[in-house]
Parts: C-alpha cells; structure tokens; sequence
C-alpha cells in the first residue's frame, strides 16, 4: 500500500462525531487508564503534565475513574471522586490549555467486589456473595440502604466533576465495575427486585444512571463503558444481552456514547490484552452492539476498545461500523501518536503490548511505565540536564539498553558510535521477536533503527569489543563510555554439558523448518518469559513439545503481564506433554534419540521423558559485564564509564531501555536507579 493509499484510508480518523450536544473533533479517544500518580485522592501535577501532553490531537479524553463512595478502595493511588476536591479542574486546564478542542470526561466507579479491602481495611460491597477470583474475598451482599449510598455517590461525583469544567462524565460498567456486577448473571444471584432476571438485574444500574444524568444536566456528556462479552458463555453476558440491557437504558436515560470492552470475572487478562492476542480482539462484540442497537432503532456512537494501536488497525475497525477507537495505550507510548498518523508516519516509539509497564492495578501501587517511552508517567521530570554538554560517546551492545542509550545521547547532541558483535540489532530481543507472540517487539527494533539514523550514530555491527581494542586505539576515544553487554545463561548443570542440548538463541537461530517434525524438550530452570515463547515457537515450527520445569505450572512469568491464560490456550491446544515439579537427574542415550531422566521434587519419584532429538535447556542469566570491570580496573583513558540494562543485573526489557534513556554522563547517577521520583 503507497503512502497517499494509506493516508486516503486514514482520512475516517479525522472526521468529527457529535456525542450529545457536543462534537468530538475526531474519532480518536484516550479511555480510562490507572496511572497510579493521583496523591491524598487527589489529582496531581504528574497526572496533570501527563493528560495535557497527550491531549493534542484527540477526539476525547477520558481521564482515570475516580471512587464514587468510601466503600470503594481498591488501590491507594486513587482519585476520590467523593472528596471535597477531587483535582478535576487542575486536569482540566492542563488538557485544555495543551489542546482546547479536546473534549474531557471523567470516569467514575465503583469496583464492588473486586477488591480485597486491603487498603480501606473493611469489608467490601457487591450485589451477591460471589468471592472474587484473584482476591478469594467474599463481598457483603449489598443493603437497600448500601445501593442508595452508592448510587448518590454517583450523582454527587458527577455533579462535583461538571462543576469543576469537564465536557461529561463516563460510568464504568465493565471491568472492575459494581455496575458489570449487577447486570451480570455471573455475579448477580439476588432473589429480589434488583436481580432474579434481566429487568431485576438492570434496576440499580439504571438508578445510577438517570442519577447521574439528572445531576449532570442536558447539555454534558453521559458515557458509558460495558463488557460486551464476558467470555462466559454458560451465563455472562453476550453481545446479544448487552445490546438489550443498552436498549432498555436509552429507553429511560439518555447515553451519548458507549464504550464496548471484552473479559470479565473470569477473564480478565482481556481488559488490555497484550501481544499474545490479535489486536484486535475486542472489535467483534462492539460490532454486534454497534449492529443491535442500529436494529433496535438507537443511533448511539459506539466506541472500540482493545488493543488498536496502529493506525491501520483503527482505520479497520473504523471501516467496519464503530464511530471512534481507544488508542490508550499507543498513546502512552507515543503522545504524538495522532500527529504521525496524520502524516502517514509510523510513531517515534509503537506500543509493543508487552504490558511491562503500564499496568498498575496492584497492591505495590507502581506507578504507570512505559517500556518503549521511559517519559510516560513522568513528563515534569527534566532528565536533559546531564546531556547539556555533548561530546563523544561510544556504545557497547545493541540490545534495547544499548539502543536506547545511543539513540537518547545522539538526540542530545552527542557523536555516538554504536558497537554490536551480533550482525544485527536488538540482542536477544530481536531473537525474541522471532516467536509468534512477541512478533510486535521487533517494531521497537525498527523504531530504534530510524532514530538512530535521523540523529547520525554510526552502527558497526559484527564488531565485538575487548579491552584491547580500546587500549589499541581501535576503538575510541570516547568522553563516555556507555557499557551495555547483556546478560549470558548462567553455567549449565551436569547433566546438560554433554547430548543434543542447546540454548534458546541456537534454537532460534535454528529456523522453522529444521524443526519441523522434530521432538524437542524444553526444560525451563528460569521459570520465566523466555520459555513460554520458546515453546510456542516450537509449536508453530511443527515440532513435538515436551515441557519439563520444577514449578508447579508452565508459564508463570507471564502472570505479571496478564498473558498466561492466552498463552495456555494456545500451548495446551498443540498437545504438548508437560511434566511440573519436576528436577532433571540426567540425559541419556535411547534408540532413536535421548531421555531426560527426571525426579519428583518433592517425592523424589522417578520418571523419563519419551525419546526426544534434542534439548532446549533455559537457564537463569547472569550479567555479561566483564569489560566494564575490565575498563573500571584498567582505566578508560579519561572517560565516564556506565553501564546499563542487564550488564548490571538481569531485569526485564523496561528497566534496560529505562536507564538507557535516564544515563548520566556525568557518572553520578547510582546503576537500576530511575532517579528523580515523585
């Protein structure tokens, strides 16, 4: 596709939509986001700084849902919509002053029993006992008097919130949402007239609705976000249910616009799905709404959630029927997202979905990351000062640390020349992108790639680097000295020093199709990312899996970054063999091939592994940093030397790029530290 064919199908992006009384200048919306930066329940500056630099160039800016009632308190860093001063006004202005055509929406809600009452240390309100998944607590079942509380609560949010200068207010009846509690059958089992069937199910939702119209008058915006599928099909809601629950609210109240999201009680992990799933995964149940209403006589816009972060991809939905597309988190990524798609210009930075960063809802009350954008969550922060004296500045690695140093030197005026051994960039990320799910990771790579030749680094790539070469001349001088050599597996055990056993970057390197047919054993000591994707890997080259960890289940680093339940569907669905708990004793020869001979790490029962043809053995890392201590130990003539990424310890992708972009050639900031917090 040429680049005017790719503008000309952008050109819906643009186009204003009316929601209410009141027009969207385009079709472009930042939903509701935890950042975890709001400080006393209250709006901050950092979360001030953080709307207004996004707010250029969108149609609608939802800003982070605020509690509507002090039974509400699922995270410390919450806004508190019911406080005195909830901040909404200092947002406001930010937002307005950075873009005054966008339009502002608060979010309100009440999370009901998916809480675990840690922070208010009482119990928590929900229409039945159903104990939520991830906490195990059961909830209160909620009083007459309980659902009236609430229901105000709402209403005086609202009534707070349009009086403080937003264009509306958005109720949260989807994920994490005493609302989606009520309407669903799933977790409303009341007997009474606010459950037992749909209208009873219906009765309180709408309570607070035409509450909260009433307090908010004709002229403001009135969202409203849902799950359109719960994913549950012997009795969540559908797409179908949905649409006749929205049916039967406009009936009554009048919405200006529907936010459809997917996932629920039991499915969590597709609320903000990361790359493990299509991105767009969430489009369909908005379509079939979109479709139901239109049938049904209502012509209320209807907004696609998921994971469109790509501008084809929200052209796509577009084309498709919705009015406007969430780009959340390509946003956080890249704030001047909108400006490059008018351009028909990929991003400075595209959102990855590794969900590294920018997924906060927790008890540690992290604040909201970016792994591609280390601004995100900090715009206030000056990190430049450091880099006001340019000079010359040599890199060693290009792994995304290395990457990230070199680009943020050479953005400040720095001469950077980069060194990489490998014949390619990115390190073990490249490799990475390699596997089905972590295709997306290589769009870093190649924005890397392009930041690093629009700001004249030279790349030398196949060029290992020893102290030698410096102490030679070959390479340097250099005023900084940017060490970023990665980790390397830490030495094998035993029982793998001898047999068909290789590491994941040989098996990668490999290729698809001397795997296929092939009967590979993957035994995972690292317990972490790396071997889920191996595995798939495996899977999609036609090879037979056979999976040996001493962890109770396969997959458990993908927790943190909600991407276990995709990835089991999709594993388990190749028919792979899994042994858990199990510790690997030997590996022996077998007619036709090898057994990994295996014991019960709490019975110490025995077992083998079928014939397999080779190993793939994922061990923990340890840092690659022998030529830092080299240069610290033999000088580095004159130069600041710093090292970056998992040269100081093995963390994840986020933590190298961070301290790439967040270095101090001055050498006084501390190694892992981010330095300058709020």
């Amino acid at each position: 596709m040429n680049r005017q064919t790719d503008l000309d199908r952008r050109r819906a992006l643009w186009e204003p939509l009316s929601v209410g009384r009141k027009t969207m200048a385009n079709r472009l919306v930042f939903g509701a986001w935890h950042t975890n930066l709001a400080r006393h329940g209250r709006f901050s500056d950092a979360q001030a700084q953080f709307y207004a630099r996004r707010a250029p160039g969108l149609g609608l800016m939802v800003l982070e849902e605020a509690t509507v009632h002090p039974s509400d308190a699922p995270l410390e860093h919450m806004v508190r919509g019911e406080g005195a001063d909830p901040g909404w006004e200092r947002v406001v202005d930010a937002v307005r002053t950075a873009s005054p055509t966008t339009l502002v929406v608060a979010a309100l809600g009440h999370a009901g029993g998916q809480q675990d009452g840690s922070v208010s240390r009482s119990v928590v309100w929900a229409p039945s006992a159903v104990p939520d998944l991830a906490s195990g607590v059961v909830p209160k079942v909620m009083e007459e008097e309980d659902m009236a509380a609430v229901a105000e609560g709402f209403a005086a949010a609202a009534r707070r919130a349009v009086a403080a200068g937003v264009d509306g207010v958005e109720v949260n009846a989807s994920h994490y949402a005493l609302l989606r509690q009520f309407l669903s059958p799933l977790t409303n089992l009341r007997q009474d007239a606010w459950g037992k069937d749909a209208e009873g199910r219906l009765k309180f939702p709408l309570e607070v609705l035409v509450g909260v119209r009433r307090a908010i008058g004709e002229e403001a915006i009135l969202g409203l976000r849902v799950t359109g599928d719960e994913y549950a099909p012997w009795g969540g809601l559908t797409p179908d249910t949905v649409a006749d629950l929205v049916l039967r609210m406009l009936a009554v109240v009048r919405l200006d616009y529907l936010v459809v999201e997917v996932g629920s009680l039991y499915t969590p992990h597709l609320r903000a799905a990361g790359s493990w799933l299509e991105p767009d995964y969430a489009v369909e149940a908005a379509l079939r709404i979109h479709q139901a209403l239109r049938q049904g006589g209502q012509a209320l816009p209807v907004i696609a959630s998921g994971s469109l972060v790509d501008a084809e991809g929200v052209a796509d939905a577009l084309d498709r029927g919705v009015e406007a597309v969430e780009i959340t988190r390509a946003l956080i990524a890249d704030p001047d997202w909108p400006k490059w798609a008018a351009e028909g210009k990929p991003p400075r930075m595209r959102c990855i979905l590794c969900n590294q960063g920018c997924q906060v809802r927790s008890p540690q009350n992290p604040p909201l990351r970016c792994t591609v954008n280390p601004e995100a969550g900090r715009e206030g922060v000056n990190r430049r000062a450091a880099l006001t004296r340019p000079g010359r500045a040599g890199v060693i690695g290009g792994g995304p640390a290395g990457l990230s140093a070199a680009a943020t030197l050479a953005e400040a005026g720095w001469s950077v020349e980069l060194y990489e051994a490998r014949m390619v960039l990115g390190g073990r990320m490249a490799l990475a992108a390699r596997t089905p799910a972590r295709a997306r990771w290589m769009a870093a790579i190649e924005d890397w790639h392009r930041r690093l030749a629009a700001s004249g680094v030279t790349v030398h790539v196949g060029r290992p680097v020893q102290i030698e070469d410096f102490e030679a001349g070959r390479v340097g001088p250099f005023d900084c000295i940017v060490v970023a050599t990665g980790s390397r597996w830490s030495p094998r055990p035993a029982w793998a020093t001898a047999g068909p056993v290789v590491s994941p970057e040989a098996l990668l390197e490999e290729g698809p199709r001397a795997l296929s047919g092939r009967r590979w054993a993957l035994v995972d000591l690292e317990e972490g990312t790396v071997a889920p994707a191996v595995a798939r890997f495996l899977q999609a080259a036609g090879a037979q899996v056979t999976v040996v960890t001493q962890d109770l289940f396969f997959g458990r680093g993908l927790i943190a970054a909600g991407e276990l339940v995709p990835f089991l569907q999709a594993f388990l669905s190749g028919q792979p063999t899994v042994w858990t708990r199990r510790v690997v004793r030997g590996l022996e020869p077998e007619a036709g091939g090898w057994r990994l001979v295996l014991s019960d790490r709490f019975t110490g029962e025995a077992g083998r592994t079928d014939v397999v043809d080779g190993v793939c053995l994922v061990l923990p890392e340890e840092p690659a940093d022998d030529l830092y201590q080299a240069l610290k130990a033999e000088g580095a003539g004159g130069a600041v030397v710093l090292r970056v990424g998992d040269a100081v310890a093995v963390r994840g992708i986020r933590a190298a790029v961070r301290e790439g972009a967040l270095l101090d050639p001055s050498g006084a900031r501390a190694e892992g530290r981010e330095g300058g917090s709020r």
